[in-house]
């Protein structure tokens, strides 16, 4: 296993545990490593408390019971997994051959690895043996938003900004831009910089403008967020740590260069270009907090807007499914 997990992080693992989730939801609400999760499960069904009682110590009495040692590495610091991919590898041509069939997708292949190789590969890892065999880039998977589950937050790559009424110099801001992939529902906001407090803000603005705070906070790959890249098991900044404490939520990374893993606010950025920005291309504004005012007017009309193929609007479904009572 990777480091051991922050309190806060075992902590969710012990909530979800003590809701009925199953591991492989439990990695898509918390970003963390299938086999770090049930590490985890087994050393806190090996304490003998209940769920309850494991909450209600402290994070003193609970790091001796639970702390996880890492697993063996090689001197290059990757996972020995000889074993796991001496079983999986003959079986690559064969679930080859099994997805040119209809209704055969990558998930039931897996399933039916994983009833006869119960400590095989993760869904992941195992899309990525098999996309190697039929030498293609990545997995394609179709996603399912489940309501108040997840906000995905990027930087949009173009500027907005006003000119300063005493200098006559236009100022570039840049746009944090955040949705909720189920409803769509989108909140955008102009800052003075890219700096990590900047960031901080944008988001701690987002959350007060959905009322609550979702089960976890995907972000874009950026170094205000991110302190080392890992396709499982990232490293965030301390900062991003305390927030993600604070407001009790689970942070996670996009992959470097997988837009897929955040296809919703990517969409959400084209969307902000064409009914945020282009409205306001005509404007003169003589600071941020004009800037934001007339932005945050484009935001509402946008979420108010209907959809073309379905019932209701961006608001409609974030209210009636998504927002906190």
């Amino acid at each position: 296993m990777a480091k051991p997990l922050r309190m806060h992080q075992i902590r969710l693992i012990i909530e979800l545990h003590q809701q009925g989730r199953g591991i492989r939801e439990m990695v898509r609400l918390t970003g963390i490593a299938r086999n770090t999760i049930r590490e985890y499960l087994k050393r806190i069904e090996g304490i003998g408390l209940s769920h309850q009682e494991l909450l209600s110590q402290s994070d003193e009495a609970l790091i001796p019971a639970l702390y996880v040692e890492s697993i063996e590495k090689d001197p290059g610091g990757r996972i020995l997994e000889t074993d796991r991919f001496a079983e999986l590898e003959p079986r690559l041509e064969p679930y080859s051959l099994e997805l040119k069939k209809r209704g055969v997708t990558r998930q039931l292949l897996w399933e039916e690895y994983r009833q006869d190789h119960p400590n095989g590969y993760g869904y992941t890892q195992f899309c990525a043996h098999l996309n190697k065999y039929l030498r293609r880039d990545d997995a394609v998977m179709h996603f399912t938003h489940i309501p108040g589950e997840q906000l995905q937050m990027d930087l949009a790559g173009d500027k907005l900004g006003y000119v300063d009424a005493q200098t006559g110099e236009w100022i570039a801001c840049e746009v944090l831009i955040g949705v909720m992939p189920y409803s769509s529902f989108t909140y955008a906001i102009a800052l003075d910089s890219q700096k990590q407090e900047q960031v901080i803000h944008g988001f701690v603005q987002n959350v007060k403008y959905l009322g609550g705070v979702p089960l976890s906070v995907k972000w874009d790959n950026m170094r205000q967020v991110v302190k080392r890249a890992n396709r499982y098991e990232p490293v965030f900044t301390e900062a991003l740590e305390y927030v993600s404490q604070h407001y009790n939520t689970t942070i996670m990374a996009a992959r470097v260069r997988k837009p897929r893993d955040k296809a919703s606010v990517e969409k959400a950025v084209d969307i902000a270009y064409k009914r945020l920005y282009a409205p306001l291309r005509d404007r003169i504004f003589h600071s941020i907090e004009q800037l934001n005012e007339a932005l945050h007017q484009e935001l509402e009309k946008l979420n108010n807007r209907p959809f073309k193929a379905k019932p209701g609007c961006r608001r409609s479904v974030f209210e009636a499914d998504q927002k906190s009572d």
